[in-house]
């Protein structure tokens, strides 16, 4: 990975971009663009690989970088994170940084380009909104997992959701990219929620602090919930949950079970992060 810092006018330039771009001023097509940056599909030149070009601008509002082992400079904080992430054994179900490049006043990552591919939003519209349980289940035991890297690495992502999960249609194959709203995992509580709001825990509306592993599981179960109903849960959902009972006609009783350990309203009252995987709902099958 580079580890370089420079001058930049802010364009997509110079001797590193030009080992993976590929007709820049024209040719490579735009896949994201938000409050982030940009992101471009791309080739690098050594080997025609697809690669993903992420290009994020060091606004005002620019979260300071970090410090991490085994690189003497501040990183920005999103590629310290994706760094950390990817840091150790790989893990299929993370994005994988490939090389980077910091600016003064913006910076650059390649990331690996799946395909084919698109974001799970993407997907479950052209599956009618909605999935069934078992295709549910394969996306929530890679997002699941991926989530359970991450805290093991000291990692909290902070935005786990359809639009920053990438799925192959073909194997079903799922990524969480997009670690711009993440932060050191600590045990210490947040007093500030960087993600995206719907997904954020109670605790944080009611107390204004939350803790990252109880958030990142309730994120989860958001993420499922949106899943199989294909719409977010609303109060009368969340109550019926705490009362054991189904909000969907269809959904298995373990489907529901799994809903009501991830969507406790008291922190404390959630599954562990670590015993997501063995509920029973994962261990069916078809």
């Amino acid at each position: 990975m580079s580890s370089s810092t420079g001058n930049s006018s802010g364009a997509l330039a110079g001797d590193f971009m030009q080992t993976y771009m590929v007709g820049l001023a024209g040719a490579c097509d735009l896949l994201g663009k938000g409050g982030f940056g940009v992101v471009y599909e791309a080739r690098r030149l050594e080997d025609d690989l697809k690669v993903a070009v992420k290009y994020v601008d060091k606004t005002k509002n620019y979260k300071e970088g970090l410090c991490i082992h085994g690189y003497q400079q501040l990183l920005p904080m999103e590629i310290a994170l994706t760094i950390l992430a990817n840091k150790g054994p790989r893990a299929p179900e993370i994005i994988q940084l490939l090389d980077w490049k910091d600016y003064d006043d913006h910076f650059v990552m390649i990331l690996e380009c799946p395909s084919p591919c698109e974001t799970l939003e993407d997907f479950m519209r052209r599956q009618g909104g909605s999935l069934n349980e078992s295709l549910a289940r394969q996306v929530m035991r890679q997002a699941a997992q991926a989530a359970n890297v991450c805290c093991q690495r000291q990692v909290f992502h902070r935005d786990i959701k359809l639009n920053n999960l990438l799925i192959n249609n073909q194997t079903l194959e799922v990524k969480l990219i997009d670690f711009g709203c993440g932060d050191i995992l600590r045990t210490t509580v947040y007093m500030s929620y960087c993600g995206t709001a719907i997904y954020s825990p109670p605790e944080f509306h009611i107390k204004g602090k939350y803790h990252g592993k109880p958030a990142t599981v309730w994120s989860l179960g958001v993420l499922l919930f949106r899943i199989v109903a294909g719409y977010f849960p609303d109060f009368l959902d969340l109550h019926m949950l705490k009362l054991h009972f189904c909000f969907k006609t269809g959904l298995s009783k373990e489907c529901c079970r799994l809903l009501h350990a991830l969507l406790q309203e008291k922190p404390k009252k959630r599954i562990q992060l670590e015993e997501i995987l063995s509920h029973k709902w994962f261990t069916v099958t078809t």
